[in-house]
This record gives C-alpha cells, structure tokens and sequence, in this order.
C-alpha cells in the first residue's frame, strides 16, 4: 500500500470516546474473521522442518497486536491521535473499568471539519495497520519460498493470501478522501468511505 503523504501536524488530537469506540467495534467486525481463520495455518507451521519459529511467533504476535488495537479504541478511557516522525500513532489511556450505559450512536461521520480530521484518522490507521499485518504477508511469503515440502508451502501460501485479503478489506478505509461512515445498527457496525455523490444516499 502506498503510504500517503499529507501531513497531520504537529499537535496531539484527542478523539472523541464515542467516534473510538465505534471504530474499535467496526474494525473488530471487519477483521475478527479473517484474523481467526489464519490461526490452523499458523498452528500447522509450528514445527515444521525448516521453518524459522521465530518467524511464527512473529506472525502469531500481528494477530494479537490487530485484536489488541480494536479493543484499545473501543475500550480505552481516552484515545489520542499523536505525531510521529515515522507516521501519526494512536496513543491509549487505560482501560474504562465499567462500560458506560450511555446510547450508541447509530451513526458518525468523519471528515475534513471533525475532531479528529479524516487524513488524520486514515492516516493513523495506514500506519498502525501496516506495521502490525507487514510480518504476516512478510513472513508467510518468505516461509513460502523456502519451504521444504508442499505441505508447508500451501499453508504459507494460505497465510499470504488471506493476509492480502484482510490489507484489501482495510485499503478503502486508509484510502478514504472525503468522508468515513461508521454506522451502527442491527447487524453491528461498519466503516464505510463515501464519495461526494453518495453523501445523500443510504449505505
């Protein structure tokens, strides 16, 4: 994915703990699935002749760090967007000891007049994602090529297919250049970059 370029300066921005919370949930939505069908391959590496361990754990280490990320934005008393030389990171309070009882709301909308600014989101996603899921796609693609039995190149090959996948399923939303959606409802919540000529349509 091509990084994007555009600064977010140079100032810590706070989000607001109702936007975190439904991007927490709708990346969890998102990735949860697939990030859970990648653990059989995984496990089939485990020991398997010629392959890096340290390579396994590191694959093992992404999952964790992505389900890990989703919770922090949904559960975390506070959540800042903060600059960095290497790209805008999210930073994280503790957890909030009790869930708030208050109503979610069934929509938000992020753009370049929000708290936080949708470049700064997009970007900060861009760069947490692509740190975090590079080892998977990484690792998989160089256990692929150096397997010794068709057994091991198939799971790897498996590995770095659904990895590409779970990087395609998160572009739109890195990518997002006039407004994200995340709305919430019956069938839980999802993010959504719309266009102009979508504004005033349903999604």
């Amino acid at each position: 994915m091509e990084p994007k370029t555009e600064q977010v300066g140079t100032k810590e921005v706070i989000i607001p703990q109702e936007t975190a919370r439904a991007l927490g949930r709708g990346l969890r939505q998102l990735l949860d699935q697939p990030l859970q069908e990648l653990n059989p391959y995984i496990n089939n590496l485990k020991n398997a002749p010629g392959v890096d361990q340290d390579y396994v754990q590191a694959m093992e280490t992404s999952i964790k760090k992505t389900r890990d990320l989703s919770t922090k934005l949904e559960k975390a008393k506070e959540v800042k967007i903060v600059p960095l030389s290497a790209g805008p990171d999210f930073a994280f309070s503790e957890e909030r000891e009790t869930e708030e009882q208050s109503p979610i709301q069934s929509e938000i909308i992020i753009d370049d007049t929000t708290t936080p600014r949708l470049n700064q989101l997009t970007l900060a996603i861009q760069h947490n994602f692509n740190n975090i899921l590079n080892p998977l796609m990484g690792f998989s693609e160089d256990i692929q090529l150096s397997a010794q039995d068709a057994t091991t190149r198939q799971n790897a090959e498996e590995i770095l297919s659904r990895s590409e996948s779970i990087f395609n399923a998160i572009k739109p939303i890195q990518n997002a250049d006039y407004q994200l959606r995340i709305s919430t409802g019956s069938n839980g919540t999802t993010i959504t970059p719309v266009q102009p000529a979508l504004v005033n349509q349903k999604i």
